[in-house]
């Protein structure tokens, strides 16, 4: 595998999913106006899928005020 990388391969299967299709399904799934099926339809693969891709715990997002001020510092 070592001599592998070194020649620029990485072997495995490639994702379905780009990161934009994983930020336009996090974004659709974000507004609510979409369902599950609509989402992984528009984007091509299964709903779960998309599961295993965006995050749906609103607790693990990030907002916008901690996405936006640097480590260290108080808002």
């Amino acid at each position: 595998m070592a001599a592998a990388r070194a020649r620029g391969r990485t072997g495995g299967r490639k994702p379905k999913m780009t990161p934009a299709l994983i930020n336009k399904a996090q974004r659709m799934y974000d507004s609510k106006q979409f369902t599950m099926a609509e989402i992984a339809s528009s984007c091509g693969v299964t709903p779960m899928t998309v599961y295993r891709n965006i995050r749906t715990d609103p607790a693990t997002r990030p907002t916008a005020a901690t996405a936006a001020t640097p480590q260290g510092e108080a808002l």
